[in-house]
């Protein structure tokens, strides 16, 4: 699996390229967009395959190119994340070009042992488990809470109008805080990183607990919905565009982000109801959740 993050250059900044990667016969492809990509492609390598080709396409046109030994890839990097190479430009109005990818290399019987899906699934899980990894290396002893809304954090593009096709897009910067900083677990979105880095109130928040869904957008593979009530119990959207990491890994972790409060708050109803502790599994993943003693 490659993660196609960004395509950085001179010149043509703002014009519609693609990455395409060819291991012999086999080939995939991006989607066009202007440098900025975020985006998981599953490449199949067979034995014998000595060359991985990376093209940088605008159209069908190929205007930067790069070679990379398979071997080479298969000893050095694995495990590395978002490593830098250079492309040797075809075209005069693209200079400097350099790609920024991430390799995942697995063994098909790994990934059949493991019961894992072919595709989309398996790619979206190794995102996952690498963006978590990110936010778990932040501190000691967090819990499974602790790490989900801290992988909750990045930039991202708000868009006016949540299922139209087209819209004004804004810059925000999310985050999530909770206890003990705020009684309840809210998401949080400023104007950019320095002012959520200078603590200044966010200029909206949405209540966890009130999310009702997050949903990938069927069409439009950057943008995802994230639905909820507000304080008149009214039903809003947000709708968000991918900037630091593939949509589906903010979709994913934000509905596991939401899941896992809302089972906390069960488990800290169950304990006051009946004077026990929860059950021990709930109890381990539940065990940083301050839940204030007043309700609401």
């Amino acid at each position: 699996m490659v993660m196609v993050h960004e395509v950085t250059l001179d010149g043509a900044q703002k014009v519609l390229t693609s990455v395409r990667i060819r291991a012999g016969d086999n080939v995939v492809q991006t989607d066009p967009s202007k440098g900025v990509f975020q985006q998981p492609l599953h490449l199949d390598v067979v034995q014998g395959t000595h060359e991985l080709v990376i093209d940088l396409l605008q159209g069908s046109r190929v205007v930067a190119t790069t070679h990379l030994k398979s071997g080479k890839v298969l000893r050095e990097e694995k495990g590395k994340t978002e490593s830098q190479y250079k492309m040797t430009s075809k075209h005069k109005h693209f200079r400097n070009v350099c790609a920024k990818l991430t390799f995942h290399v697995t063994e098909v019987e790994d990934d059949l042992e493991k019961g894992m899906l072919a595709g989309t699934t398996a790619e979206v899980g190794l995102l996952v488990r690498e963006q978590l990894q990110k936010a778990r290396s932040a501190g000691e002893g967090l819990s499974e809470i602790d790490v989900l809304v801290a992988a909750c954090e990045g930039p991202l593009e708000t868009i006016s109008a949540p299922w139209a096709k087209s819209g004004t897009y804004s810059q925000v910067y999310v985050s999530v805080f909770g206890p003990p900083t705020s009684r309840r677990y809210i998401l949080g979105l400023w104007d950019d990183k320095l002012s959520f880095k200078n603590r200044r109130p966010p200029r909206l928040e949405v209540d966890l607990l009130k999310v009702q869904s997050v949903q990938a957008d069927p069409v439009r593979h950057h943008i995802f919905v994230l639905s909820y009530f507000d304080e008149h119990r009214i039903c809003q959207y947000l709708s968000f565009r991918r900037k630091d990491r593939a949509r589906d890994v903010w979709v994913e972790i934000l509905q596991q982000s939401v899941h896992k409060i809302h089972e906390a708050r069960r488990a800290h109803k169950e304990m006051r109801a009946t004077g026990h502790s929860p059950s021990q599994k709930t109890t381990s993943s539940t065990s940083s959740y301050n839940c204030p003693k007043s309700r609401g």
